[in-house]
């Protein structure tokens, strides 16, 4: 239960108030302009109802009365009262996603209140962004720095060595290759809340940049995973990701189809022909994943999706029998069609097989590192969103491509 002081402000006829107090109004008005903002709230206090109504410039009045200011009455100079409150000092806040900053629900000023309900619309709109490459991509360990470090592949024992009686066995090592390197890259934007914006309650036109910014996060990670894939890309030894049989690669179809149960068995005999490392033996591992571009959306789920979803039928013949259906999850990415509007993969499941693969910088995560500050000059308050990211394909190993002329 919150304690009021009874001590009156000098010139303002208002009480200071505890701590208490202001928490339970930080938090509860943090609930309110996030649930108006569009996060999803599961309750709301009974303490909140008072506020549920009030706009932003209201809030922030009440705001600075319980922190021993008196409003002037004009709305814009309240406004820029309110931004001012917390000074021209940044604060960074790491991804609420990873890592819970306890600064979101902080009862301190009022830009802190901007900020808590900032991140909550940042978090929710990073996890509701429409993007795949976590469905087919693996994800590294976290980079320190921005140095470019290494992918290596190790290769396995081919056979046991025939050894006579009394013989020592003999020391084997398993075969490396240098796959790939990676090296993360800094990304970011920065959207801004100024006094106006609170006089007139614009807090959707506000929401709606960070919204964007945050998809805009995702989406830059999610193009780096398509390019690593659709552009072709060289790898270290020289040879392209998708070189046909002439260099031993076994990872782009001769069939020059659309999506089929026929095709798909083509492309599952050459995932399972693939060489290991050093080229012993086979990697046998079978695909696991379609990923095409929407052009084919239609032939890939009547040719996979699992026969529940749709009318059961009884094939006539063994002939004629779908292998391969139920056997790989469909993902269709629109930014294929960048590169091709036909082109169609098969991927290995990426926590089998590391073929594609994006990492983050340490304390950057999914959600990206945030900054805010106020500028006097601009009188704005500012939230930035900055991602420290990279993806590359790191092996040729785990996926095909069917380049399908249309």
């Amino acid at each position: 239960m919150s304690t009021v002081l009874s001590t009156p402000v000098v010139g303002h006829g208002i009480h200071a108030v505890g701590p208490g107090e202001k928490r339970c109004f930080h938090q509860d008005a943090s609930l309110v302009l996030a649930r108006r903002c569009g996060v999803k709230v599961e309750s709301m206090p009974s303490t909140a109802r008072d506020i549920a109504g009030m706009s932003m410039l209201d809030i922030g009045r009440k705001w600075m009365r319980l922190n021993g200011q008196e409003p002037s009455g004009n709305p814009e100079q309240d406004a820029l009262a309110m931004l001012q409150m917390g000074g021209p000092d940044r604060q960074v806040y790491h991804s609420a996603l990873y890592a819970a900053d306890p600064s979101y629900n902080r009862p301190t000023d009022f830009p802190n209140l901007m900020d808590s309900m900032a991140n909550k619309v940042l978090d929710q709109a990073i996890t509701m962004a429409e993007t795949t490459y976590t469905q087919w991509c693996a994800r590294m360990p976290d980079a320190v720095d921005f140095k470019p470090r290494t992918i290596i592949a190790s290769g396995i024992f081919d056979n046991l060595d025939l050894i006579m009686d009394d013989e020592d066995p003999k020391q084997l090592k398993m075969s490396e290759e240098l796959m790939q390197w990676i090296a993360v890259d800094r990304y970011a934007n920065k959207v801004g809340l100024t006094p106006v914006m609170i006089a007139n309650d614009e807090l959707d036109a506000f929401t709606t940049q960070i919204q964007s910014m945050a998809s805009a996060h995702e989406s830059t990670l999610n193009s780096l995973c398509v390019s690593a894939v659709a552009s072709n890309p060289p790898m270290p030894d020289g040879v392209a990701l998708f070189s046909g049989t002439t260099s031993g690669h076994y990872n782009i179809s001769g069939t020059s189809a659309a999506v089929s149960s026929a095709s798909l068995a083509i492309m599952r005999t050459l995932h399972r022909m693939q060489p290991g490392v050093g080229s012993v033996k086979k990697i046998k591992t079978p695909p696991k994943i379609l990923l095409a571009p929407p052009g084919q959306e239609e032939a890939a789920l009547q040719t996979l999706a699992p026969l529940v979803q749709f009318e059961q039928k009884m094939s006539a013949a063994d002939t004629s029998i779908n292998t391969v259906r139920g056997t790989m999850r469909v993902v269709i990415e629109n930014d294929l069609v960048d590169y091709s509007a036909t082109n169609w993969y098969t991927l290995a499941d990426p926590a089998v097989r590391r073929t594609i693969v994006y990492c983050f910088q340490r304390g950057y995560g999914a959600g990206g590192q945030r900054e805010v500050w106020f500028e006097n000059g601009r009188k704005t308050r500012y939230v930035a969103l900055e991602g420290r990211f990279a993806a590359v394909a790191a092996s040729w190993r785990g996926i095909c491509v069917n380049q399908f002329a249309g």
